[in-house]
């Protein structure tokens, strides 16, 4: 198995001049698991991975890539590799063993909730631009 994520990891922290206490300390991970996590010892989480990203200074996608859960395609296609969707949420989900039928009916509804999402916002943001104009 590549430790190419845990090099990168390491490569980042040394890069800012992080200990690994430091990096652990502002990632909210446990020095141990860190350590770990850089030997290629321990396969860290989505969310792990999201922990580290911000003090290392590196998108999440790029983290996420190096750990096997998106390939290079996928993060470059995506509008959250860009510097503009820091602050989004972002869920990876496991479909294996699903039908491409089955994956469907998950996207179209993931794409329904997030478009009732956005037309509460507007929503939301015009009554407040009556209220306030």
């Amino acid at each position: 198995m590549s430790n190419e994520l845990g090099e990168y990891i390491r490569k980042k922290r040394n890069q800012k001049g992080y200990t690994l206490n430091k990096l652990a300390e502002f990632s909210d991970i446990s020095p141990a698991y860190l350590s770990l996590v850089e030997r290629g010892k321990r396969h860290p989480s989505a969310k792990i991975i999201a922990r580290l990203a911000k003090p290392l200074d590196v998108p999440k996608e790029k983290l996420m890539e190096l750990a096997g859960y998106i390939d290079e395609n996928d993060r470059k296609e995506s509008s959250l590799y860009n510097e503009t969707a820091e602050n989004e949420n972002v869920f990876f989900f496991n479909l294996e063993g699903l039908s491409e039928d089955e994956i469907e009916i998950v996207r179209n509804q993931i794409e329904f909730l997030r478009s009732r999402a956005i037309k509460r916002a507007k929503q939301k943001q015009k009554n407040n631009d009556k209220r306030n104009g």
